[in-house]
């Protein structure tokens, strides 16, 4: 969420240098820290969860950021089934 000294260190100095020494591109990305967009979504996350915005008894709608739609708390039934087991002729 926001930078310690420790990791800006570690990555601004140590790891920069050893891509530099080995000719590689390194871009770090920055962290969101006290963000207000950041601070509003947990606030809504946190919404969500307490249902503080409910109204006639409906639950608050959630947003999604991709075409997947929201994640939801627990997963469906069935939503994550073990891969299949593949016999070869050794398990046979």
């Amino acid at each position: 969420v926001s930078d310690h000294m420790e990791v800006v260190w570690d990555l601004d100095v140590e790891a920069a240098g050893v891509a530099h020494e080995l000719g590689l591109v390194m871009a770090r990305a920055a962290t969101v820290g006290s963000s207000s967009v950041f601070v509003a979504g947990l606030g809504e996350l946190i919404s969500e969860r307490l249902d503080l915005s409910a109204r006639d008894g409906a639950p608050m709608p959630r947003r999604a950021c991709s075409a997947l739609g929201p994640s939801w708390d627990i997963c469906a039934l069935e939503c994550c089934p073990p891969p299949a087991r593949v016999r070869t002729e050794a398990s046979r």
